[in-house]
């Protein structure tokens, strides 16, 4: 076992319970409903991070403790784990619709499309 698996089984697992109140359960038909309308892993996503070989990398995962993404430079974890609050804040604005022209609101539509495997 690697210095960084004995790290997550050691450190990160045992803590999973209490940070992460769903750990271990079943889920029920709920979230597999929701996983079947998106083709994405509803967040929200966490972060883990930690030092590899010197430098400050993140895990991402989502609330269930699957590993969304792994060995992340931390500045791109953040960014990874912010997205599915960047995409559900993107669908409130395109349905309140407020923007400062036309040409914005059709940019918030192209990404949520790119986001959505739509583009």
């Amino acid at each position: 076992m690697t210095k960084f698996e004995n790290f997550i089984k050691n450190q990160i697992v045992p803590t999973l319970p209490q940070v992460l109140p769903s750990w271990g359960k079943q889920s029920d038909n709920t979230g597999e409903k929701e996983m079947s309308k998106s083709k994405h892993t509803p967040g929200p996503w966490l972060l883990c991070e930690y030092e590899d070989g010197g430098v400050q990398v993140a895990d991402v995962i989502d609330e269930n403790g699957m590993c969304i993404a792994a060995c992340l430079p931390i500045k791109v974890a953040r960014l990874v784990s912010a997205a599915p609050l960047l995409l559900k804040e993107l669908h409130n604005l395109l349905e309140v619709g407020i923007f400062p022209s036309s040409y914005c609101e059709d940019r918030a539509a192209d990404a949520i499309a790119k986001a959505e495997g739509k583009s």
